[in-house]
């Protein structure tokens, strides 16, 4: 059995999710210590288990986020493909025997058990980006095992979609907002310094 992963879009990406949590840390810190320390005019005015539940909240979706791609991968054996669905908890699988076409477009792999017609008329559907993108070496060897059992691949495009220029941008703009945000944690860390040390 043979397993095609999805990895994170970009470092990036999730270099950014790992910046908002600091931020979010720090800012945690500051409340705990109101709590603790029972500092005048801001200490009556918070609301502490929302306060606290939000910010699980926060961190639950971060990390949700930061590994959304390890929810989803395929399994496949010489006659059969399996895609996993751990967020909801759903599988779906095909044989490979029947398979005579494959097509791959922007957003993912269309396999057929007869003449390609229609996306409709695919017997099953590989997808490219869920909540990563598909690993390419992996998936290259899953082709080149289909080509060797006579199907016939096509594809649509000449880099693998999800590691284009347009990625490339998306990590520059990733890492930018990243910056941004440690920028940002300047305030909180500050505040965090000196109530430690007047308390």
């Amino acid at each position: 059995m043979r397993k095609i992963d999805y990895t994170f879009i970009t470092l990036a990406r999730q270099f950014l999710f790992i910046t908002i949590g600091l931020l979010a840390t720090l800012y945690l810190i500051v409340i705990i210590q109101i709590m603790v320390f029972h500092i005048d005019k801001y200490y009556d005015r918070f609301n502490y288990p929302l306060t606290f539940g939000i910010y699980l909240l926060v961190y639950l979706c971060l990390g949700c986020l930061f590994f959304q791609h390890r929810f989803f991968h395929l399994t496949y054996t010489r006659s059969t493909l399996t895609y996993r669905n751990g967020l909801l908890r759903r599988e779906r699988s095909v044989s490979l025997e029947d398979i005579s076409n494959v097509v791959c477009d922007s957003r993912g792999a269309w396999l057929y058990r007869g003449p390609v017609t229609d996306k409709k008329q695919a017997c099953f559907y590989i997808p490219f980006f869920r909540g990563g993108v598909i690993e390419v070496v992996a998936f290259d060897k899953f082709l080149r095992y289909l080509s060797s059992q006579g199907a016939h691949i096509t594809k649509t495009y000449k880099v693998m979609p999800g590691y284009g220029k347009i990625h490339n941008i998306l990590g520059v703009v990733y890492g930018f907002l990243a910056i941004c945000i440690i920028l940002n944690c300047r305030t909180p860390l500050y505040t965090v310094i000196v109530l430690m040390s007047n308390h």
